[in-house]
């Protein structure tokens, strides 16, 4: 009988010990399968950000390939903003004379609010924007923003206005505002 009785409370304990272990067990499997799913996900998005890291560090090198370089004047300047930018007015006038463009007026604002680079380092650069009123067809100012889109030193075309001559249509009047930058 004493036997009997053993047996019962052995497995009246067994039974009580896997009913507890049993969830216990089952939580910590759930846990267990609850991060190596995570760890999976956590691989897969650093992969993905190393692949996205890798995209920005291409395109930041195709940038620099395609960026225009700083106008520095070689001669020096005497302290004045205006002489900073040397042949870039010359430059950006001559190519409507060569374009056989009327220039109906010119001027200047070497202080221009809006400016990005103006606006955020001014410090460093000095910028010019030259406001140009222009006469000549389609295939004239066609040409003309060529040239200024081809220039070799960084300049923005900040912006243009064309319209139609009253008297003939194949005539434009434009209103052209060029954004010149320098080095200080």
């Amino acid at each position: 009988m004493n036997k009997n009785i053993f047996l019962l409370v052995l497995v009246i304990a067994l039974g009580a010990g896997i009913y507890y272990i049993v969830p216990k067990a089952q939580e910590v499997y759930n846990s267990y399968s609850a991060v190596k799913t995570q760890k999976a996900e956590v691989a897969s998005l650093q992969a993905e950000v190393d692949s996205m890291k890798q995209k920005q560090q291409q395109e930041e090198v195709l940038a620099q390939q395609d960026a225009k370089p700083i106008y520095t004047n070689e001669a020096g300047s005497s302290g004045d903003a205006i002489s900073t930018f040397g042949i870039m007015f010359e430059d950006i006038i001559s190519a409507a004379k060569e374009n056989k463009m009327k220039l109906y007026s010119i001027e200047y604002n070497t202080a221009p609010s809006g400016d990005v680079i103006y606006d955020n380092i001014k410090d460093y650069y000095n910028v010019c924007v030259v406001k140009l009123e222009l006469i000549g067809t389609y295939s004239q100012f066609k040409s003309y923003f060529n040239i200024i889109y081809n220039y070799p030193y960084l300049i923005n075309i900040a912006r243009v206005d064309l319209t139609p001559y009253e008297r003939n249509k194949k005539i434009l009047k434009g209103k052209v505002d060029i954004a010149l930058y320098s080095k200080k």
